[in-house]
């Protein structure tokens, strides 16, 4: 079904008009907006924009809440001014040339939503964000990415877009809390994980859930998974670092050096709290090296769990 058409009246003012919601329609917003100067409420879901087409723009004096839901990706523009706003809920998929202004001082509660379908936006040469959330949870801004391995068989990703860009779209750039759904496959995730870290040194905790192949085919040589090569001497600021939470892993080396990295660099961490695969037994060698590493950090609180269970099976 198409956008509805809706014609404005040629004059008047919808004076009593607080709450409005748009739907599946192709309006004027910016005639409409200007004719709604009492508007406190408006929610938005895929409408088309008559006079500016490919951008949505919401500037409203009196606006306190903002819903806007766009699944078209011929969006190209979002402009969003609006003094006194203080909750807001946006969910896009972005298209390629996408740019977004975000002028709220007042927002208070926030949930932020933004897939990537429709543009590739990589990490280094084989990851791929799939997509990117912001809210607010107890006075910490929170920030979720999935990300995964590239399908190309050849392991490289053209990408259009980097992480930096992305984090650049986000209303508040300065999150605390990062949660991280990867997809590695075969793939060593720990320098992509440090680039991530050093884009916001000053995260209080760091969620990972991992998906990795319970075989792991080696990957190929000189595979840019292991680039830089050094990464496992690296050192990466973590000075607010307190909590951290791994889960899925499945004892391989590079989840034990990148373990280690992590206890070595977040100097103030501390809780340290890891699930692990139901194939992995205490007596595995990488379970064994974990249990190593975190004896030697007795003031970080750690924990092993099982997967399938909340037993822990560490200390």
């Amino acid at each position: 079904m198409g956008s509805l058409p809706i014609t404005l009246p040629r004059s008047g003012e919808f004076t009593a008009l607080e709450s409005l919601h748009l739907e599946s329609c192709c309006i004027d917003l910016g005639a409409l907006l200007s004719l709604c100067l009492c508007l406190r409420i408006l929610n938005i879901l895929n409408i088309n924009n008559f006079r500016h087409v490919n951008t949505m723009i919401v500037q409203s004096p009196l606006l306190e809440e903002l819903g806007l839901k766009i699944n078209n990706h011929d969006i190209y523009c979002i402009g969003i001014a609006a003094p006194v706003l203080k909750e807001v809920t946006l969910e896009v998929d972005i298209a390629k040339g996408f740019s977004l202004s975000f002028l709220a001082p007042m927002v208070k509660k926030l949930r932020w939503g933004c897939s990537y379908s429709y543009v590739s936006v990589g990490f280094g040469q084989i990851w791929r964000l799939l997509s990117i959330k912001e809210r607010e949870l107890d006075d910490f801004h929170v920030v979720s990415l999935i990300i995964m391995s590239s399908a190309n068989p050849n392991g490289l990703l053209d990408a259009e877009w980097s992480i930096t860009q992305v984090i650049a779209h986000l209303p508040v750039t300065a999150f605390s809390v990062l949660e991280l759904d990867l997809e590695t496959e075969r793939h060593t995730f720990g320098p992509m994980m440090l680039c991530l870290l050093r884009i916001q040194p000053t995260m209080q905790k760091l969620k990972v859930v991992l998906a990795r192949d319970k075989v792991r085919v080696p990957c190929p040589v000189n595979c840019p998974c292991e680039h830089p090569i050094n990464w496992r001497s690296e050192d990466v600021s973590l000075a607010n670092l307190e909590v951290v939470e791994i889960h899925g892993l499945q004892g391989e080396d590079d989840e034990v050096d990148f373990l280690k990295i992590i206890l070595q660099c977040a100097t103030v961490l501390q809780r340290l709290t890891m699930t692990i695969s139901d194939d992995v037994s205490p007596s595995n060698n990488g379970y064994k090296k974990i249990c190593s590493i975190m004896k030697e950090h007795p003031d970080v609180e750690c924990h092993i769990m099982a997967s399938s269970s909340e037993g822990v099976l560490y200390p």
